[in-house]
């Protein structure tokens, strides 16, 4: 599956969780004393070991139209996906799928949207699929045992549009993992 395959008005799914990875960065570099010592374990343990969704990437041969890992940050690896494809997204922040501690660390504001959108290191599949392949596509989730969302679709044009509940743009801060720098 490569990163040039989709076309326009696919829906855009990805497997797991996003943020976690990020959010057990955060927590290594200065710890939070607001979440359960479980829960810090969970996501730094998100951090030091990727669990790659290989049986479900497998799966998705023949149904997903283009596909790629989220390793530089959501947000830049999908404009990766779409730049590649000649196309635009728009993705539904409330329907991003986020552990519990990641929600926690939202809610009580210890970590922006930006680091969760933009963090890097989960290793879940980003990939797109036509709209009338959505029953193939949860049977292959369900087959691989990994969870799978679908966030948004593609469009027209170029860039990602992330939007909140009333579909307004999210204006983040940062733009990802970039190989010779953080920012």
């Amino acid at each position: 599956i490569t990163r040039n395959g989709a076309s326009v008005d696919d829906d855009i799914y990805v497997s797991g969780t996003i943020g976690d990875s990020a959010a057990g960065l955060k927590i290594i570099k200065e710890p939070i004393n607001e979440l359960a010592w479980s829960d810090q374990l969970y996501l730094k343990d998100r951090y030091y070991l990727p669990r790659p969704r290989v049986k479900l990437g497998m799966g998705l041969v023949g149904v997903a139209s283009a596909a790629m890992d989220v390793s530089d940050g959501l947000i830049q690896d999908l404009e990766h996906l779409c730049s590649a494809s000649n196309l635009g997204a728009s993705i539904n922040w409330p329907r991003l799928p986020l552990s519990k501690p990641v929600e926690h660390l939202l809610s009580k504001k210890i970590i922006p949207i930006s680091v969760i959108a933009n963090g890097g290191d989960d290793y879940e599949l980003l990939f797109t699929a036509p709209k009338r392949l959505r029953a193939r596509v949860a049977a292959i989730a369900k087959a691989s045992g990994v969870v799978v969302t679908r966030i948004g679709h593609t469009n027209k044009g170029s860039g990602v549009r992330l939007l909140d509940e009333t579909n307004s743009s999210i204006n983040l801060i940062g733009t990802g993992f970039k190989h010779d720098e953080i920012v």
